[in-house]
Order: C-alpha cells, then sequence, then structure tokens
C-alpha cells in the first residue's frame, strides 16, 4: 500500500522530492502546496495532482494524507522549516523535512 504525500514548497528541493515521490511505488503524490500560486500551479500540472496555496488548506483539503513532506525554504514560505513541520505534526501527520 503506498502512502499517499503532500509536498510543501515547491521550489529547488521541494520539486525534487514532487518528482521522486511521483515515481515511487511506495508513495502516491496526491497534493503539492506553494504560498506562490504560480509555482504550486506549475507542479501540479506537471505531475498531475492538486495544487493548494497553504499547508491547512492542502491537508484539510486531503483527509488521507500521511506524510507532508516539508521543502520550504527561504523567508517566503514563512519561514524555513519550523513553521510547516510543526503546523503538519499538530494535525497528526507524519512529516519529512
Amino acid at each position: 500500500m503506498a502512502l499517499k504525500v503532500g509536498v510543501v514548497g515547491m521550489s529547488g528541493i521541494g520539486n525534487n522530492h514532487a518528482n521522486c515521490h511521483a515515481n515511487d511505488d511506495l508513495a502516491e503524490l496526491v497534493a503539492v502546496c506553494d504560498i506562490v500560486k504560480e509555482r504550486a500551479d506549475n507542479a501540479a500540472e506537471r505531475l498531475g495532482v492538486k495544487a493548494y496555496y497553504n499547508l491547512a488548506d492542502m491537508i484539510d483539503g486531503e483527509p488521507d494524507l500521511d506524510i507532508v513532506d516539508v521543502g520550504t525554504g527561504g523567508y517566503e514560505n514563512g519561514s524555513w522549516h519550523y513553521e510547516p513541520t510543526m503546523e503538519a505534526l499538530e494535525k497528526g501527520k507524519h512529516v519529512l523535512v
């Protein structure tokens, strides 16, 4: 059974992680998230998944999500990794950082 994964932060490493999940038989990439709409939309279209523009909406919109992969970077995403990691953990999700 594949684990359902959502990736937050779709520049740089987040795109690399999303590609890996999309090509891994043990993972099912179901969503991507970025506060920059264009990045989320481009990744979602390329990978055939749903785009979200904030992490809370992704977690709420994907109730069967098993893992949140945090690939955020820089101040434009709210910080580096702490906030999205804690937000996902508080919602009961497993997190890859």
